[in-house]
C-alpha cells in the first residue's frame, strides 16, 4: 500500500521517540524503566504499519468479524471485572490498586485485569448497532457499565465524547442537525436513567465515583493519590 501522510506522522513519532530514548541512555544511568516503556511505546508504531498492511489485503468482511471478536473479548472480560470489582466476587488473585470504604462499602481500584478496549468496543457496538441490536445493545451496556465500574473519570469522559461523535457524525451523513439533537437527548436521559438506576443498587459504588468528580474542585494535598505532584 502507498505511503500516507499518517505514515510520515507515526514515521515521525518513532523519530522522537527514538531521539528521546538516546538522550535519556547519554544522561541517565539506570534505564531499564525507560527501555521498558520504549519498547512497549515502539510496538505501538510497529503495529500500526503492521495492521494496516494486513488491512489492505483482506476482505472487509474479514476484518469487521476480527474486530468484533475483540468486542467480544472486551465484553467477556468487562463482565469478569464486573462482577470482581464491582459485586466483590474474588475472580483475579491479584492486590488491588487502591481500598476506600464509603458507606461501609469498600470500593477497589485494579487496572491489572480491566478490559483494555472499552472505548473500542463501545465505538464498533455504537456503528454497527442496528445488524443484531438485542445483542449489541447488550454488549454496549456492559461495556459502559465496565467504564461506570473503572471508577476513572477520564474513560468516562472518553466514553461519552464517543457517543456524541457518532451522533454528529450521523447527522452530517444524513444531513439532518434535528437527529443530531434527538438522538444526544435520547441518550443523555438514558444516561441519567441508568445513573439513578446504579445509585440504587450500587448506592456506595455511585456515590465514590461522583465523589472523585467533586474532588476537582479541591486543593488536594501533595500527597494526595490525585496530585500531580504525587504521582
Amino acid at each position: 500500500s502507498r505511503f500516507t501522510a499518517m505514515d510520515s506522522f507515526i514515521l515521525g513519532l518513532i523519530i522522537i521517540s527514538v531521539t528521546g530514548l538516546i538522550a535519556t541512555l547519554i544522561n541517565y544511568a539506570d534505564t531499564t524503566d525507560v527501555l521498558k516503556e520504549f519498547i512497549v511505546l515502539i510496538s505501538m508504531f510497529v503495529c500500526y504499519f503492521i495492521i494496516k498492511n494486513w488491512t489492505a489485503n483482506t476482505n472487509p468482511q474479514d476484518i469487521e468479524e476480527f474486530l468484533f471478536s475483540i468486542v467480544i473479548i472486551n465484553s467477556i472480560t468487562s463482565c469478569l471485572y464486573i462482577i470482581h470489582q464491582g459485586l466483590h466476587f474474588a475472580i483475579y488473585p491479584d492486590a488491588e490498586y487502591s481500598v476506600d470504604i464509603v458507606q461501609g462499602v469498600e470500593i477497589t481500584r485494579t487496572f491489572y485485569f480491566m478490559p483494555q478496549f472499552l472505548p473500542f468496543s463501545i465505538a464498533y457496538l455504537l456503528i454497527f448497532k442496528n445488524k443484531k441490536p438485542f445483542i449489541f445493545y447488550s454488549l454496549l451496556i456492559i461495556n459502559v457499565l465496565a467504564v461506570f465500574i473503572s471508577y476513572t473519570r477520564s474513560f468516562l469522559m472518553n466514553a461519552i465524547f464517543i457517543f456524541i461523535l457518532y451522533f454528529i457524525m450521523k447527522g452530517v451523513k444524513e444531513g439532518r442537525v434535528s437527529i443530531v439533537v434527538k438522538n444526544i437527548m435520547v441518550f443523555a436521559f438514558l444516561g441519567i436513567f441508568g445513573l439513578f438506576v446504579l445509585s440504587k443498587f450500587l448506592p456506595a459504588n455511585t456515590r465514590f465515583f461522583m465523589n472523585r468528580f467533586s474532588e476537582l474542585k479541591e486543593t488536594s494535598a501533595t500527597s494526595d493519590p490525585n496530585n500531580i505532584k504525587f504521582r
